[in-house]
């Protein structure tokens, strides 16, 4: 094919003139984002394939779409090494402070803003012989247990967003 027709433009991430072949996939994630909305049950979606096959572009239309339906969204490039919750971390920070600015604090989201701080505590910085930390307050996230206190944190977010009748949806991306 002549490249100046050829309408595949390859580059990490961006967006070719046509998704062929992903139109049932991006319908699916767009009515688990509505039942989402519905406060109805909905399991998380993994997308997965080798390099250049298009999982960027079509996590990138699907956070979009997730945002046009009103949806708190959070996309980050997570590398591999386990970095995880300093990338999360200030995204869900980011969420409950939109859901404050809807309207008064609640309970529901000075729970999630605990577990917030909960989770970050864990993060110590030292400096020579001068550390710095947080200490948490008992409750949530607050084991230093990625494993464990991780669900706990997403669950107080999403708890929030659910009274400010609103989802979140985190979008996360393994950066190679």
């Amino acid at each position: 094919m002549d490249r100046r027709n050829n309408p595949y433009a390859p580059g990490a991430g961006l967006q070719p003139p046509e998704l062929a072949g992903r139109d049932r996939l991006i319908e699916d994630a767009s009515t688990d984002m509505d039942r989402l909305l519905d406060h109805r049950p909905v399991k998380g979606m993994m997308l997965l394939g080798l390099r250049g096959v298009g999982k960027t572009v079509v996590l990138n239309r699907l956070w979009r779409t997730a945002a046009d339906k009103g949806i708190h969204t959070t996309k980050v490039e997570a590398p591999e090494g386990g970095a995880l919750p300093q990338l999360l971390a200030p995204e869900l920070r980011r969420i409950l402070h939109a859901l404050d600015l809807q309207v008064t604090a609640t309970h529901r989201i000075r729970e999630a803003a605990a577990a917030l701080r909960n989770f970050v505590s864990v993060f110590k910085v030292k400096i020579g012989e001068v550390g710095l930390g947080i200490e948490p307050t008992p409750g949530y996230a607050d084991t230093g247990q990625l494993e464990q206190d991780l669900p706990d944190l997403v669950e107080a977010v999403a708890v929030a967003a659910e009274e400010r009748k609103s989802a979140i949806c985190l979008f996360i991306d393994e950066r190679s």
